[in-house]
């Protein structure tokens, strides 16, 4: 084969499975017609104030770690921008809709699997066998109803293994050491724990000049690059923060470390602090963070499919030798002990799963060698046929996983039983509640709900989150943001578990109206007196 050809057969199976990337994230997407959960309202209804006009800035209250003065207030003070900029800048272009705003993440979705096949090559997986673990990577596991919806899980992932992958080159040239750190601030930008990207950058430049991989001079200028690309990113984020917040890295996340239960990030009148964590007790501190760390390690065999993971760590394992693989090891390894002993709750209930996403395509890519070298392994001890039985357990691993992939996925979209409902019904009830108040409340009239996000991309209405921390709390947000009414659902704090069941009603308020969402329970709208 000619160097023409062979490079003409090379750009022909990209572009099949650019294709192929294309059409599986539009499979995925096309079900959803809401954004079905709390993080994407929050990026789609900041994008749509951005594309407005309105900036950075949030018409509801969702957590009070970082003490918002009123509504509205800035924004991204916890999460990062780069989701609510996408789909922003889609919204422009193309219109106000979900579908729209959705596109910048569909094509990063669909660029995962080109990447999944560039690692898997490296790591010495056959055409076919990269092309499969890139056609996989759409599918994986929990991640395949969340990569095209508007939120950081494809942004992260594609930025994130892209740094990780270019910083193991970077002393080779300062073109992909620049590159690198301008991938590893567009990982920043779209998750916070995303500074781990530049810390690992110069770590591996740190270990190259000392351990004679580069010279100490090549080396620090890798670093040097590395960090002008990250900082030509984040740098104008940094100034932002500094002029609303007073901080280049926004405190209201950095508060999370001394949660004690995951329901503290929405108490109102008591910010966590390290006095009360410590005071919590050495037993409760241990056990909470052995409880997140198995959770997590159970999320990353589930995001495997299952039945890919055991060939994925073989093949890692086998590989640990490639130093062009320690970056992405050194991240996985300081993300899995970020998320699981400092920022343990908000880790395990979805932190952790929103950044392990740029772990993915390196650990499909090491897929086929693992399950490779797995059978050359056990066929030495069994006297098995080599060649014959990759072929099965290989053909017998993707037929697993597909089916696997498909029944997450249809748990996702569907439901899953009585207790959660399908991904377009699960906010139902808000545009009826939202339509009765435009009939009966006046329009500056603020309301107490579950998800302000969601409810404010329903009603346009300007809202805050039932604090968790009493009925203290619910009257200190009650008076500071004067809000006259409360959305009381299924999911509430506990001390309003009277209230929603009938048996109590606090003085002052009135249940006006009673709705029921798509899994029949009951919503009821309550006019609160006036907090003087």
């Amino acid at each position: 084969m000619t160097a023409r050809s062979a490079w003409g057969r090379r750009w022909g199976i990209l572009a099949v499975l650019g294709v192929a990337g294309l059409a599986l994230a539009l499979l995925i997407h096309l079900p959803k017609r809401t954004p079905g959960y709390m993080d994407a309202y929050y990026h789609l209804t900041i994008a749509e104030r951005i594309a407005g006009g309105q900036g950075f800035t949030e018409p509801f209250v969702w957590n009070y770690l970082d003490v918002p003065a009123d509504i509205p207030h800035p924004s991204h003070l916890y999460w990062a921008p780069l989701p609510s900029i996408l789909a922003a800048g889609a919204i422009r272009l193309l219109g106000d809709s979900y579908n729209a705003a959705s596109l910048p993440f569909i094509l990063c979705a669909a660029a995962l699997p080109l990447l999944t096949y560039g690692l898997a090559r490296r790591l010495g997986a056959s055409v076919p066998e990269a092309a499969v673990s890139g056609v996989l990577v759409p599918l994986a596991g929990f991640y395949a109803a969340y990569w095209t919806s508007p939120d950081s899980f494809a942004p992260f992932a594609l930025a994130g293994c892209g740094a990780l992958w270019l910083m193991s080159q970077a002393h080779e040239s300062r073109w992909r050491a620049l590159a690198a750190g301008l991938c590893a601030g567009l990982g920043h930008l779209a998750r916070p724990d995303g500074v781990l990207l530049i810390a690992v950058g110069l770590l591996w430049a740190a270990w190259a000049g000392a351990s004679g991989r580069a010279p100490r001079g090549r080396a620090l200028r890798a670093a040097l690059w590395m960090v002008a690309g990250y900082a030509a990113v984040v740098g104008p984020w940094f100034a932002r923060n500094w002029a609303v917040a007073g901080s280049p890295l926004a405190g209201g996340g950095l508060s999370a470390l001394f949660l004690r239960d995951y329901d503290e990030l929405y108490a109102a009148r008591h910010i966590p602090t390290l006095a009360d964590y410590l005071a919590w007790g050495v037993g409760n501190i241990l056990a909470s963070k052995l409880s997140a760390l198995v959770s997590n390690l159970a999320l990353l065999v589930g995001a495997l499919l299952v039945v890919l993971a055991a060939p994925a760590a073989w093949g890692l394992w086998a590989a640990r030798r490639d130093t062009r693989l320690w970056p992405a090891l050194t991240f996985g390894a300081l993300l899995l002990l970020a998320m699981s002993l400092a920022f343990t709750f908000p880790g395990v209930r979805g932190s952790f799963f929103h950044s392990a996403g740029a772990l993915v395509p390196l650990a499909f890519a090491a897929v086929f060698p693992g399950l490779r070298a797995g059978v050359a392994w056990a066929s030495a001890r069994r006297g098995w046929n080599p060649a014959q039985a990759y072929r099965v357990f290989a053909v017998a691993l993707v037929a697993m996983a597909l089916a696997v992939s498909g029944m997450l996925y249809a748990r996702a979209i569907g439901g899953r039983g009585p207790a959660v409902a399908p991904w377009n019904a699960r906010y139902d009830a808000y545009p009826l509640v939202a339509r009765w108040l435009d009939a009966h409340a006046e329009p500056a009239d603020r309301v107490l709900v579950g998800d302000p996000a969601a409810f404010y991309y329903y009603s346009g209405r300007e809202c805050a989150a039932i604090p968790s921390d009493g009925m203290d709390g619910l009257r200190f947000v009650q008076a500071k943001y004067r809000v006259r009414y409360l959305v009381l659902e299924y999911n509430h704090p506990r001390f309003l578990d009277g209230v929603y069941r009938g048996e109590e009603t606090p003085e002052g308020w009135v249940a006006r109206q009673v709705f029921h969402d798509s899994l029949g329970e009951k919503v009821v709208v309550y006019e609160m007196a006036q907090e003087r």
